[in-house]
């Protein structure tokens, strides 16, 4: 009967094991799966972020050439004033 208790509690300790792989199985599988999600969320915000920094770069760039641009044509309009005859 002794033989037979040692018997089972070894079976139950190996399902044990068992289940315990299986599940540690899973646990690192879904790890895996949200580490990699999560490297594709950070790439595609910082591809967002880059867009971004790019795209107001560039209307920083339109809007001072455009500044520069309504200065140049304010002076050509200042000057051409002073040469006109006054009446």
């Amino acid at each position: 009967m002794a033989e037979d208790n040692q018997q089972l509690l070894y079976l139950k300790n190996k399902v044990v094991e068992e289940q315990l792989e299986e599940f540690s199985g899973k646990v690192n599988e879904k790890l895996r799966k949200t580490e990699e999600e999560k490297r594709i969320v950070r790439l595609r915000t910082q591809m967002h972020h880059e867009q971004n920094k790019e795209e107001g770069y560039d209307l920083i760039k339109e809007h001072a050439e455009k500044l520069t641009a309504m200065k140049r044509r304010k002076l050509e309009i200042e000057s051409l004033m002073l040469e006109e005859p006054a009446l």
